[in-house]
């Protein structure tokens, strides 16, 4: 048997902004990408023109049918974001080194079904925003404007922002008007925000693929995916007039996973050596995710305490599933002998189809430290 072993590093540099803070994770996990292995990358995403790439073979598992011989393959990468301003200064890098895919491939010479096992990343979440700011606005205006109406008993039933912002004794409420009010000027506020996202999105699949012909090969896979991340967001305010409320600091920590199951079929054809023709359908993914959350109010009042007053909540267990969309995937390559190949490649996912259900959330009531 004869193995191989290509270790390669690819560089990636993603631009991020800070819309980024926008968690969709419905909109990332629908998405059609994977950074996988060096030959993947380096031929954009082409599952067509060649094999020797085992990212490929997890998107399309009839190209192992390809394969003349036993192969081992691994690839790590490097991955960098970097968060700009609109006036061009760098607000936050992040880097990170990971594994990009491991597999192999194993004939039957006998039978003609060949058999591998790939894992690859196919999403890095990884983000840093440090974002500073002058006279600006406070992000208490938001709860303000929400919680306008509603009684504090009723807080809870509203929302957790809007409950801690009032058991924090950040704002006041005025039982005439129904409204809550700050007692400092909430637009003459310097801030300082940092936003730190890490985790990822991996695929292990195992499939068989076989030639029916030399010209044609069929294959299928099952694929499960992991994807994980950790966010963590602090929040300070400085207040530069005020009657009472000096500082104000929200806190937020939030562990998201999810385990996922999903399959594909896929065919290559070859009519002449110059063209090559491949799909793939990806039926949807079922994903179960677990949240465990947790966030923290901070308000300083004078009047009220020297040390401030505290509010915790804790959002135990968020807890609910989903569904993506499926995926077709395409692609025709035209090739010129030595000398290169053209290839065009096309990804349908109708979002549309994607379903989110059985969501069962639990909230606890946040307690008061003073």
């Amino acid at each position: 048997m004869i193995r191989k072993l290509s270790v390669t590093f690819l560089f990636l540099a993603l631009h991020l902004t800070s819309s980024a803070q926008d968690l969709d994770y419905f909109a990332e996990l629908n998405a059609p990408l994977s950074f996988g292995d060096s030959r993947f990358n380096a031929l954009a995403g082409n599952m067509v023109g060649m094999s020797g790439s085992l990212t490929a073979l997890a998107l399309n598992p009839a190209t192992v049918g390809l394969y003349r011989q036993d192969a081992f393959s691994a690839s790590g990468n490097i991955f960098n974001s970097r968060n700009r301003s609109t006036n061009g200064g760098t607000l936050g890098n992040s880097s990170n080194l990971n594994v990009g895919n491991v597999g192999f491939v194993a004939r039957d010479p006998n039978n003609g079904w060949h058999v591998f096992f790939s894992y690859n990343t196919d999403q890095l979440y990884r983000g840093r925003l440090r974002n500073n700011e002058a006279n600006g606005g406070s992000i208490l205006s938001q709860f303000i404007n929400n919680a306008a109406g509603t009684p504090p008993e009723y807080l809870p039933e509203l929302g957790p922002y809007e409950d801690m912002m009032y058991q924090s004794y950040a704002v006041d409420y005025n039982s005439n008007t129904g409204n809550y009010f700050a007692p400092a000027n909430l637009f003459d506020v310097n801030t300082k925000h940092l936003y730190f996202r890490q985790g990822m999105r991996n695929r292990w699949t195992l499939g068989t693929g076989k030639g029916l012909t030399q010209r044609f090969y069929v294959g299928g896979s099952l694929s499960f995916v992991h994807t994980f991340e950790t966010v963590e967001i602090t929040h300070e305010e400085s207040f530069n007039e005020t009657t009472d409320l000096t500082d104000f600091t929200m806190e937020e920590w939030w562990n998201n996973s999810a385990v996922g199951i999903t399959g594909n079929v896929g065919f290559y054809y070859r009519p002449v050596q110059s063209l090559r023709i491949a799909a793939a359908f990806e039926l949807p993914s079922i994903y179960g995710f677990n949240q465990d959350w947790e966030t923290k109010f901070r308000a300083d009042r004078p009047s009220i305490s020297a040390s401030g007053i505290t509010a915790e909540g804790y959002g135990e267990m968020y807890q609910w599933s989903m569904m993506t969309a499926p995926k077709l995937r395409g692609g025709i390559t035209f090739v010129g002998g030595r000398t290169g190949l053209l290839t065009v490649n096309y990804t349908y996912a109708p979002t549309a189809a994607g379903r989110m259900f059985s969501r069962n959330e639990r909230y606890l009531n946040e307690s008061i430290d003073s």
